[in-house]
């Protein structure tokens, strides 16, 4: 990697951390505990398959960044041949939708996927509430735009019918939400992905910067990850790496990942 290109890409990950403030803290067990760089990837790949969880981007044009991203992790769950409703209330074209063969190409089977297109969010809820009195559902994603203009009583709604199901639930939408009763908060970043080792022409595996901005069960913090094909599931970037060995030399006080001031947390909540 050019020191140009890494410098941008430390950039990058400073913008990301002015723009989620000084509230995040690091991952750990204790306030005096090291840092973890795998923390998030061990949360997305062992925490997700039950409750509510719920992903956003900042702008229109990221949003198919963060639906790709939740549905690697549904390919990852395991749903034993369960179906995935993906429920997806009417939006801009750059919000796109299923594409069955795109499914198939990323392991999946087409045929477990049903899209469900309402009108309206009271819909949309609607309908995730239907797939959950399912047996044969698997996952449910609620697809719904605006996530500032949800309700609290709703998601408390479906985080109960969730829990009661086992079935879990992806919120996908766009802008920071309020109070919710979702178990987790996400906010998803694409990022640009690395060249293969050894095909420098290719597009290495899909990554993305998540920054996990609530978490009823732990603590809270941001790190970039990619989805691995060999393995199967989310790992930890190899640009984070390069980054925080780069920023250690540097100054070891400025790390870039997963490196955020203390805060008070309130009910799994940043400050």
């Amino acid at each position: 990697m050019s020191g140009l290109d890494a410098r941008l890409r430390s950039l990058q990950f400073e913008r990301l951390k002015a723009s989620l403030g000084s509230s995040l803290v690091a991952l750990g067990g204790g306030a005096g505990d090291a840092v973890r760089p795998s923390s998030i990837v061990d949360i997305l790949n062992q925490d997700m398959r039950s409750g509510t969880h719920l992903f956003y981007s900042d702008s229109t044009s990221k949003i198919g960044a963060t639906s790709g991203f939740v549905s690697f992790l549904l390919l990852h769950a395991a749903l034993k041949s369960r179906r995935i409703v993906w429920v997806q209330r009417s939006g801009p074209k750059e919000w796109g939708q299923i594409y069955g063969p795109g499914v198939e190409e990323m392991g999946g089977s087409p045929n477990d996927w049903i899209s469900v297109l309402p009108d309206g969010q009271n819909h949309a809820i609607w309908a995730v509430e239907e797939a959950l009195g399912s047996s044969a559902v698997g996952a449910v994603v609620a697809e719904i735009g605006d996530l500032r203009a949800l309700d609290l009583t709703a998601t408390r709604r479906i985080a109960l019918r969730s829990e009661q199901s086992g079935v879990p639930v992806y919120w996908v939408g766009i802008g920071r939400p309020g109070h919710t009763a979702a178990r987790t908060h996400w906010n998803i970043e694409p990022a640009k992905s690395e060249p293969q080792p050894l095909f420098a022409s290719l597009l290495g595996d899909p990554e993305w910067v998540a920054a996990l901005m609530k978490n009823r069960r732990g603590r809270c913090g941001a790190q970039r990850v990619g989805f691995s094909w060999r393995t199967g599931g989310f790992v930890e970037a190899r640009l984070s790496q390069t980054l925080l060995r780069k920023e250690q030399k540097v100054n070891k006080s400025e790390r870039v990942v997963l490196d955020f001031p203390q805060a008070r947390l309130r009910g799994g909540r940043v400050r």
